[in-house]
């Protein structure tokens, strides 16, 4: 994942492993300019990923899909003013 911290003009980024845990967010940090997002298949993945999900400001395209969160909390966007698609499954 370290190819993320030397991409920060990402504008959008899906991934799907099992591999894949909260240790994403650390990367996720250095995407400034990301627009549409789509996690799918993490099971490792906790609330810690949806608590960090409003730094990413200029976001707007979520989606959440088959993540180890049993129920995100969508009062956790609420910071995402740009957010204009979410799918969470």
């Amino acid at each position: 994942m370290s190819f993320l911290d030397s991409t920060p003009d990402l504008e959008e980024l899906k991934l799907e492993s099992d591999d894949l845990s909260d240790q994403l967010i650390n990367h996720l940090q250095s995407a400034k300019k990301l627009k549409s997002l789509r996690l799918a298949n993490l099971p490792k993945v906790t609330v810690k990923l949806i608590e960090f999900l409003p730094a990413l400001k200029t976001l707007e395209r979520l989606q959440l899909v088959r993540l180890g969160i049993v129920n995100p909390v969508r009062s956790q966007l609420k910071g995402l003013n740009n957010l204009n698609y979410v799918e969470l499954k």
